[in-house]
């Protein structure tokens, strides 16, 4: 059974394994502690939505989630940053079962919608956004700026 809920402080290690994980995903190299330190300012500053997903033993999986403004259509908008999954839970419905949660609460909050972005190359998470009702915006381009 698949288990959605919100994260709380009692998840910080499991969370932490998760997202460093994630970044390394990414490219990124290996840092628990600064890792460990980001979900915590996540999960005390509650600036964003943090869920988890899991069995009846371990944290599987997260989705994180932040809510900003459209001028546009004069609603809030969610953008779901990042969503990641152990290997082992990969394939077992745990990323249809977050989105449906990340969906449930833009809904329920009144919201236009949700909105997120994945690399052209990760056919798998296409695949999975498109199967779960998403579209491909391919009227705008993003951008990025680093200092």
């Amino acid at each position: 059974m698949i288990i959605v809920r919100k994260a709380n402080i009692k998840d910080l290690d499991s969370l932490t394994l998760l997202f460093n994980s994630y970044r390394t995903f990414y490219g990124e190299k290996s840092n628990t502690e600064e890792v460990k330190n980001f979900v915590m300012k996540r999960l005390k500053e509650k600036d964003s939505q943090l869920y988890v997903c899991e069995d009846e033993k371990e944290v599987m999986g997260f989705m994180l989630l932040y809510l900003i403004s459209s001028l546009t259509r004069l609603k809030e908008l969610w953008i779901l940053k990042n969503l990641f999954l152990s290997e082992k839970a990969r394939g077992k419905g745990y990323a249809k079962v977050l989105i449906e949660e990340a969906k449930k609460l833009a809904s329920q909050k009144g919201s236009c919608g949700l909105i997120l972005e994945t690399e052209k190359v990760n056919t798998t998470a296409n695949n999975l956004y498109l199967k779960t009702g998403f579209k491909v915006l391919d009227q705008i381009n993003v951008y990025e700026w680093n200092p």
